[in-house]
């Protein structure tokens, strides 16, 4: 669905939306276990992180969920 969204919000910059999507979701994948494991280092729990993680995947859910590819607001001129 993500990538099919791409395309739909790009049209003909399909690729730099994906790319630019791709690249938000790697420096995510990179920082995500140092900022994690210093977290539980610090506080000795997984409460926190854990709940930062719910969040994070709670808030990106919704956010998909307010995405219209068929809204013109949204679509690359042609």
């Amino acid at each position: 669905v993500c990538w099919a969204t791409c395309v739909d919000l790009g049209k003909q910059n399909a690729g730099a939306v994906a790319g630019t999507m791709n690249s938000f979701g790697q420096i995510g994948g990179m920082v995500s276990p140092f900022l994690l494991g210093w977290l539980l280092e610090k506080r000795g729990s997984w409460t926190l992180p854990l709940l930062i993680s719910a969040g994070y995947y709670g808030v990106s859910a919704a956010l998909w969920l307010v995405i219209d590819p068929e809204d013109s607001k949204y679509l690359a001129p042609e």
